[in-house]
């Protein structure tokens, strides 16, 4: 037995022909019989990459009752969307120490079906605004939250 893989490439698929051969020494002489030939259409891998800065966002000291912005900005190479996801956001807002008091909110636009955060499809770079409200009755001290980003690949 013998296998063989013959690879016919497209523009970006890949169709394959597998071939699994029986070799026969007869007293007749060689022969060759072919057992299968399948033909694989394989699609082309496309490979995405994104980068999100800041790394960590700072919105400094904060005052009670009033609002605080800062961007995220976004690049995606190879297509693909980013979503942003936290155990402390819901409904689309991030909750700084799982607290109301002190939310982060964006623009609708970047609100997804599930209430999480997400770059518009066909977007490949852009800046995701902010606003941190922070309630009158917002407890002293620090609060975070984390954000986990998704980059999904088409």
């Amino acid at each position: 037995m013998k296998g063989e893989i013959y690879n016919r490439c497209d523009d970006k698929d890949f169709d394959i022909t597998i071939k699994v051969e029986s070799l026969n020494d007869l007293k007749s002489g060689a022969s060759k019989v072919v057992l299968l030939t399948n033909t694989l259409h394989i699609p082309h891998v496309k490979t995405c990459s994104a980068s999100v800065t800041p790394d960590k966002i700072s919105f400094g000291d904060v005052t009670r009752g009033k609002t605080n912005t800062k961007n995220l900005n976004y690049d995606i190479k190879g297509g693909g969307r980013i979503s942003f996801t936290s155990s402390s956001m819901d409904n689309g807002h991030l909750y700084l120490g799982n607290s109301s008091d002190m939310n982060i909110s964006v623009p609708k636009k970047f609100i997804g079906p599930m209430y999480i955060w997400e770059t518009p499809f066909h977007s490949n770079s852009g800046i995701i605004p902010m606003e941190l409200n922070v309630s009158t009755k917002a407890d002293s001290g620090e609060s975070s939250a984390t954000l986990t980003a998704t980059l999904n690949c088409p």
